[in-house]
């Protein structure tokens, strides 16, 4: 399990940006606290993967939570929890689980015990659309979904709670498989400070002025999910909407793939960078290295990205890197200012933005990590605790 010693301060919007990190981390190791009932909690999550979603929604939390409260006890785990285990707990986290496999676990285990034994909470988290025929037909892992409309319903209908990042993805189960309402509970995902904090004004000015040598780089982060990668879909993608720009730029910028990249761009070679896939806990070690000077985030517009969570914005927020992302409901909520909705409105902002003065460079960014103070994981910390601990 990932253990860090997170920052327990809550920082507000006049924080001096070059305040000393190690000096915010040494503070919390002083500062564990309790419950104020007298009572251990032991929590419990189960988890469907071992990549960013999990560490967001399930894996950051139980680590804050176990660093700052020195009564609360949460287990992380891919296993299915035995009965013996389940007798023990007080809530159980299981993250989007979705296969008609894990029903008779469901059934005969959790809900017997629920019923029998102990009455914990259960807690059904999801960030995403998880239901086959809504999932973009060019999302290379759609057909990892099949059935999952036949176990879905079972788990929400089980579950005390039902977390959810957006009000979007809530009304979307809500009307799906006919889900009580007052169930969902919207959490929008955080980024952790103690994880995600990479904000250097110096390295940024230097940075920016260093583009009077070298072409800007603009880096596009995301999986293959976001590809017509298989063919299916005849090349319309999340990226189909801006391909053509992005050919007929890449002579002007340094266009650099993390991660998935389009078949249309691969012909072109050495003019697009391409970089691997990155272990979770390296993602944010990787995004520096890149030392990216804007990031971009197309997504088609679909009831499946509608229901996206802004975490691709935050991030890049969070390193003091702009980032221009697609126009749909999420951003457009957090910052209309850096929503694009088309090839020609994304060309004037990336003009606008490289025609800037180093100093208006570093205002923008700075601004927007200033921004971070809302959605920091350990200042919404708050949020969780009422779900997950039983008082």
């Amino acid at each position: 399990m990932f253990r860090y010693v997170p920052p327990k301060i809550t920082l507000n919007s006049n924080i001096a940006v070059s305040q000393d990190r190690n000096t915010i981390i040494q503070e919390s190791l002083t500062n564990t606290d309790f419950f104020q009932d007298n009572k251990n909690h032991f929590i419990a999550s189960t988890l469907i993967d071992n990549g960013g979603c999990a560490y967001y929604r399930i894996r950051f939390i139980s680590s804050l939570l176990e660093q700052r409260y020195g009564n609360c006890h949460p287990v992380d785990s891919r296993r299915l929890y035995p009965l013996d285990i389940l007798q023990t707990i007080e809530s159980l986290r299981v993250q989007r689980l979705n296969s008609p496999n894990n029903l008779p676990w469901l059934h005969q285990a959790v809900m017997k015990v629920k019923r029998e034994r102990n009455p914990f909470r259960l807690i059904y988290d999801t960030d995403d659309v998880l239901v086959l025929q809504d999932i973009p037909l060019y999302n290379c892992y759609r057909d990892c979904l099949k059935d999952t409309e036949k176990a879905i319903p079972y788990f929400m209908e089980a579950s005390d709670i039902i977390t959810v990042t957006c009000k979007n993805l809530a009304d979307y189960y809500e009307k799906k498989f006919s889900i009580n309402p007052e169930k969902f509970k919207i959490i929008p995902n955080y980024l952790p400070r103690f994880f995600f904090d990479h904000f250097h004004p110096l390295e940024i000015r230097a940075r920016f002025d260093s583009l009077k040598k070298r072409k800007p780089r603009i880096c596009f982060s995301c999986s293959g999910s976001h590809f017509d990668v298989m063919s299916r879909n005849h090349d319309v993608d999340d990226f189909s909407g801006i391909a053509q720009w992005i050919i007929d730029n890449r002579k002007r910028y340094e266009f650099i793939f993390q991660g998935g990249i389009s078949p249309l761009f691969l012909k072109y070679g050495s003019d697009f960078k391409r970089l691997r896939y990155t272990d979770f806990l390296s993602y944010p070690l990787s995004r520096r290295e890149i030392d990216a000077d804007l990031y971009i985030q197309p997504l088609q517009k679909s009831a499946f990205n509608e229901c996206k969570s802004t975490i691709k914005l935050l991030e890049a927020w969070a390193e003091g890197v702009p980032a221009f992302v697609q126009d749909i409901t999420n951003y457009k909520r957090v910052a209309p200012e850096a929503c694009f909705s088309d090839a020609e409105s994304l060309d004037r902002m990336v003009t606008r933005l490289f025609n800037m003065s180093t100093d208006e460079y570093l205002q923008l960014v700075t601004d927007n990590y200033r921004k971070m103070d809302a959605h920091w994981l350990e200042n919404n910390l708050d949020k969780w605790i009422p779900v997950i601990i039983k008082f």
